[in-house]
Parts: C-alpha cells; structure tokens; sequence
C-alpha cells in the first residue's frame, strides 16, 4: 500500500490519502492486539552490519591501491627488461667501473682546470690593473682634447686679433717720433729672431709707458690680466 494514494487491507489498515493510515480494530480478536514494539535491536543490528561493510569496502580499496601499486612495479620492471634486451651495447659502455673511470678522469681535469684558475689570477689582477689605466688615459685624453679644443679656439682668436692689429698698423704706421721715443723700451730685446713668451718683448715698455703693469679684460670671463701691447 506505500505506493498506492488510498487503500483497504484485510488487516482492517485504511490508507485514506498519501499521508493517513488508519487501523481500524474493531472486527480483530484480543488475542491478535498488537500493543507495539521497539526495533531498537534491529537498528543496531543494522548499524553493527553497515559498519563491517565499510571496513570490508576500505580493506577492497586497500588491497585494490597495494595491486594498482604492484601492477606498476611489474610494468616498470618489464619496461626495463625490455630496454636491457633491445640494447646492443658493448659491456664497456653500460659497465659501472668504466663510468667511474671516466667519472675519475672528469674529476682530475677539475682539479687541474682549477690549479690553472689560481695560476691565472696574478694574469687576471695584472689585465685589471691594464684595464684601468687604460680607462684612466682615455678620461685624460678626453680632457687634455677638451683643453686642446679650447686652446685652439684662444689662438684662433689671437690669430684674428694679430691680423687686425696688423692691418690697423699697416693702415696707419706709427709716426718716426713715436718710433724713437719707444725704441729705448725695447732696446734689450734687440731683434726678435726666436720665439717668446706671448707679450714677454712688449711687457716691460708697456710696464713703464702705463706707470705699471697694464691689464686687459679677459674676453667672456669679466677678469683682468696683465696686458701686452702688440706692434
């Protein structure tokens, strides 16, 4: 009668829906009242067998992980069994002694590669010592280049400066008064057949014409230094 929505047994059961179940006893003898019962036995009973269950279910899946994991084993071993019986080698080359002769030969040219390094380090110290100086000579190149550079530059302006000086004198030549009134100047110097400093045969007659030490501007610096006039 569980599955049927309504129902009548010749136990006097009614089942009147899917959710009422009535007993009627009207009609059923004392001696077949049933006053109840507890299965509290019975669910033990049940629980004690569903527990072996479990412990049978684990110990399967136990003994089946220990087969999987020896199935393994045998395939891995059979693998290698195989690849021993394909290959065609020489003794020589599979043997373990031979490997560590050749492991011994390796660790000796270790040792000599590693004797040769300490002997290279003076080498190495002496290529960085060079390597240095060389870096020290190219920055002062570098400078010495920028002070050339700017060296050049002042004689090109004093070249200019000398050609001016030279046309303005050609253009107009000092008088002969002129002339003999600074001869005396320069009378020590006699005639200038070497090189001098720049303005060293002028300095002296520019010293006692301007009662001392002429200066000049510096072009481009705001200073002053000592002059020397050009003829």
């Amino acid at each position: 009668m569980a599955a049927l929505d309504k129902g009548l047994s010749l136990g006097g059961v009614v089942k009147r829906n899917r959710h009422t179940v009535e007993k009627d006893d009207r009609f059923t003898s004392r001696q077949d009242y049933v006053l109840g019962f507890d299965n509290a036995a019975k669910l033990e009973l049940v629980a004690g067998q569903v527990e072996d269950l479990r412990q049978e279910v684990a110990k399967a899946a136990e003994l089946a992980q220990s087969r999987e994991d020896s199935h393994q084993g045998m395939s891995r071993q059979l693998d290698a069994l195989r690849r021993i019986a394909e290959d065609d080698r020489p003794w020589e080359q599979v043997s373990a002694a031979v490997a560590a002769d050749e492991l011994t030969r390796i660790e000796q040219r270790l040792q000599d590669a590693l004797a040769a390094q300490a002997d290279l380090e003076p080498l190495r110290a002496t290529i960085e010592e060079v390597r240095q100086k060389h870096q020290s000579s190219t920055e002062s190149a570098a400078v010495l280049q920028s002070e050339y550079k700017a060296l050049d530059r002042q004689l090109t302006t004093a070249d200019s400066l000398l050609e001016a000086a030279r046309d303005r004198l050609a253009q107009a030549p000092p008088s002969d008064a002129t002339v003999t009134a600074l001869e005396p100047y320069f009378a020590e110097f006699g005639d200038v057949t070497e090189m001098h400093e720049p303005g060293q045969p002028c300095q002296p007659g520019a010293d006692r014409a301007f009662g001392g030490p002429a200066r000049r501007r510096i072009p481009g610096t705001g200073h002053r230094r000592a002059a020397h006039p050009h003829f």
